[in-house]
């Protein structure tokens, strides 16, 4: 911003609102590197993806690009109400990322037991390699195991339960690296 002669600012205490402008004139522009807060109702910069609900304080973030060219992204998805001896969690452009890691929280709807890990996978262009470096579960065994594939440039997590006749609901976070 610019202020030019005679403007002054002063504060009547903490926060924004509390703050007045006068006497003179001011003018500036938001760099376009820059987002401007609530140009929409509970958003940022008018982009309904940032949503923050300020009953709870939750600012809800499905999907951000940390660096250039997504490099990393940050993201999130559900699979609600799935069963059977295996059934896909997630897929991922293996043509624009090489890694992800995995937070997992898994409910046994039918059994009222959860799971929650960390996974990590890698692709080399051929096959997927993953690992669950963190299990932590609720009943006296694990809900299931993970599995992984590669195929045609996409990364493919799948969850095979131990009960699959029982109906699960799973919420994922991830985080890609790009290649």
């Amino acid at each position: 911003m610019t202020f030019t002669s005679g403007a002054t600012v002063t504060s009547g205490g903490v926060g924004i609102a509390n703050v007045s402008i006068s006497g003179g004139t001011i003018s500036g522009t938001i760099s376009t590197t820059q987002v401007p807060y609530g140009t929409a109702l509970d958003t940022v910069g008018g982009d309904s993806d940032f949503t923050y609900d300020d009953t709870t304080d939750t600012l809800s973030v499905p999907n951000i690009d940390f660096g250039s060219g997504s490099t990393h992204q940050l993201t999130s998805t559900t699979v609600a109400g799935a069963t059977g001896a295996s059934f896909t969690l997630d897929t991922f452009d293996g043509t624009v990322y090489r890694s992800v890691k995995y937070f997992v929280q898994i409910t046994n709807a039918t059994s009222g037991e959860y799971q929650s890990s960390e996974l990590l996978a890698v692709h080399n262009g051929v096959n997927l390699y993953i690992t669950a470096f963190a299990n932590v579960y609720t009943g006296a065994n694990l809900l299931g195991s993970f599995s992984a594939s590669y195929a045609a440039g996409t990364g493919t997590l799948t969850f095979v339960p131990s009960a699959p006749l029982n109906t699960f609901n799973v919420k994922i976070a991830k985080i890609m690296t790009g290649l």
